[in-house]
């Protein structure tokens, strides 16, 4: 599925040019005129990034801002600045407020690019930290929240068999496998296996540290085919082997 960014900019042809380049480089966009209608768009569609123009008639950028920033249903969303201003009071006030970027008119359409992406990209770490890191997502609204939270009850109940199939995960939540795939890769950038494997390792990392069991043993309990497998795995995710990850603690 492709990330949804909603582009809201007073000059008609500027928000189409923009558009244009966005759908270009594979994104989905909405348009709106100004902030009164971007908060109804937002209201009835799960948008991924806001890029949105400070001066406009009817409600500009900032108070679309600082609508947005006051509900817990939008305040995650990555939202950019454009302005033609370039005093750093204007910056500070727009970060201030929780502007995640500001970019600055004309710009060009590769600094564009590589905004939004990274943007994209660090929301889609956050959710995927918060899901193997055991963060509560408190206030559950809605509907990808309620996924992201089953997602990560599931996986802290079946995270340790080894041979969990993804037809299996599929079929709890009522999905094909393809569609989960692209749907959990969406919401966190990870696939659902690279999920499951990172709270193998972390819930591995916890026992290491316990000393209580052999590296054998936390291997098997955690969904590991043998602890040769596991001892290499942990390197790679650790970047040290489990009986120096031991040593160090101590």
């Amino acid at each position: 599925m492709k990330d949804i960014i909603l582009v809201v900019e007073d000059d008609p042809i500027i928000r189409s040019n923009i558009c244009d380049m966005l759908e270009l480089e594979g994104y989905k966009t909405l348009q709106a005129a100004n902030g009164d209608e971007a908060l109804l768009i937002i209201k009835s569609k799960k948008i991924n990034l806001i890029i949105s123009d400070w001066m406009m008639p009817k409600m500009d950028g900032v108070n679309l801002l600082t609508n947005l920033k006051k509900s817990k249903l939008t305040n995650s969303i990555p939202f950019i600045i454009l302005t033609a201003k370039s005093m750093n009071e204007d910056k500070i006030t727009a970060l201030e407020l929780g502007a995640d970027d500001f970019l600055i008119k004309p710009f060009l359409a590769k600094e564009l690019f590589l905004r939004c992406k990274n943007k994209l990209l660090l929301q889609k770490n956050k959710l995927s930290n918060e899901l193997i890191s055991g963060i509560s997502l408190n206030e559950i609204q809605t509907k990808d929240d309620l996924f992201l939270k089953e997602l990560k009850n599931f996986i802290a109940l079946n995270y340790a068999y080894e041979n969990l199939k993804l037809s299996q995960i599929a079929a709890h939540f009522i999905m094909g496998t393809s569609n989960l795939q692209k749907y959990v890769k969406k919401l966190t950038g990870k696939t659902v296996f690279e999920l499951l494997f990172e709270q193998r390792l972390i819930k591995a990392h916890e026992l290491v540290l316990q000393k209580k069991l052999s590296i054998s043993e936390i291997a098997s309990i955690n969904g590991f085919k043998n602890s040769y497998y596991f001892t290499r795995k942990y390197k790679a995710h650790f970047g040290t082997l489990p009986s120096k990850t031991l040593k160090n603690y101590e």
